[in-house]
């Protein structure tokens, strides 16, 4: 689970002007490259779906740090088995998740 080396920096960030809405991708404010969202033709949902592309590096980071907490506190003392079964099945959609934000 180490592919976040091969992509682009954060912070991303959105700007919009009248051609439509861009995630600017690139570290420092140096700009390395940018996507323009196109998926939808309603610009508000456009919008969100550039703010939510733009929170990639901080979400997967996220993610990660979660999944490394939650895989060494998964049981122990005093956990239900059904806390335990809820604890296991969220570190498992955790690495679902992560695994595919890094292409695997």
């Amino acid at each position: 689970m180490n592919a976040r080396a091969n992509t682009t920096p954060g912070p991303w960030r959105v700007e919009a002007d009248e051609e439509g809405v861009y995630v600017l991708m690139g570290a420092s404010g140096v700009q390395d490259g940018y996507l323009t969202i196109y998926a939808s033709p309603n610009p508000e949902q456009r919008k969100a779906d550039a703010h939510l592309i733009a929170a990639v590096p901080e979400l997967l980071a996220a993610c990660k740090e979660a999944y490394a907490f939650l895989d060494g506190n998964i049981g122990g003392v005093g956990v239900s088995a059904q806390e335990f079964q809820r604890r296991l099945d969220l570190s498992s959609h955790l690495r679902a998740a992560i695994a595919k934000a890094e292409g695997g």
